[in-house]
């Protein structure tokens, strides 16, 4: 699907509801929001991803700009309205459920709009869900989309002492890492912005807890998946840098010799076991 078609797209399951707890009915790629009426009021909750351009959402006093790469969430029965428009393009899933609600707040969505910045990575694997989706599979598939993107928002920290929250925060990031680690923009500030702390406390925090930096454990995953990779396929070195997220396959080979004592290509040879 070319991600600048500038043609709406609006998919709608004719499957009755048969899930009370969460029932996502509705799939739209919306390239025109200009043309739109606001302000917007829907019985229903959204969650939308930023895929292009720039502009704003407004519910009662709060403004948030809007990127790409943004996600963000508009409760049942607010009243919104999209502004200050740019170029802007956006993917949403409309859904209803009981207790809906109380499930959000877990991931610290109380107000009317929240928004959630640094999830590019999600735009290629709806715009792959949106070509691929049907009348019969909406639910089933916009739902695993849903409940993806709430496994990566960081959990609500209203409840616990500072430093089960501490440990909460450092283990939900660990956990990005494993799952993530083949995302070559994945850093300390990326990740310190998606988790809204400071650099310099997540790296105190990290280091007191995992006992290593930040760095180093995503190092240490990338370099034991990479020894796998060699042992295990014939895959070229450039492909294997470039699946665990290295870019460039000549800092890849140093990184993995200053962590193994030898060439990646030296490694494949001995044929040892990847972890």
């Amino acid at each position: 699907m070319n991600h600048n078609s500038n043609g709406n797209i609006c998919l709608t399951t004719r499957i009755p509801n048969n899930d009370p707890a969460l029932f996502p009915f509705q799939f739209v790629y919306e390239t025109l929001p200009g043309n739109l009426k606001f302000p917007s009021t829907h019985s229903h909750f959204g969650v939308y991803l930023v895929t292009e351009g720039h502009g704003s959402v407004s519910a009662k006093n709060k403004k948030l700009v809007l990127k790409p790469g943004d996600l963000f969430f508009i409760l049942a029965g607010t009243s919104y309205t999209i502004t200050d428009i740019s170029n802007l393009k956006y993917i949403y899933i409309s859904f209803v459920g009981q207790n809906i609600p109380q499930m959000l707040a877990e991931y610290g969505i109380r107000d009317d709009v929240e928004r959630f910045c640094g999830y590019g990575e999600l735009i290629d694997q709806w715009f792959t869900a949106l070509g691929l989706c049907n009348d019969n599979n909406l639910p089933t598939l916009t739902k695993g989309l849903l409940y993806y993107a709430l496994a990566l928002l960081p959990a609500s920290m209203n409840t616990g002492t500072p430093d089960s929250i501490d440990n909460d925060v450092v283990s939900q990031i660990c956990s990005l890492i494993d799952h993530s680690y083949g995302n070559s923009t994945l850093s300390l500030e990326y990740v310190c912005h998606l988790f809204n702390y400071h650099p310099n406390y997540i790296s105190r925090r990290f280091r007191e807890i995992m006992d290593c930096s930040f760095t180093d454990y995503l190092t240490n995953i990338r370099i034991s998946h990479a020894k796998e990779l060699l042992v295990n396929t014939e895959l070229p070195i450039q492909t294997i840098a470039s699946g665990i997220g290295y870019r460039n396959a000549l800092y890849f080979s140093r990184i993995f010799r200053q962590k193994t004592g030898m060439p990646p290509t030296q490694f494949r040879k001995t044929g040892k076991p990847g972890r």
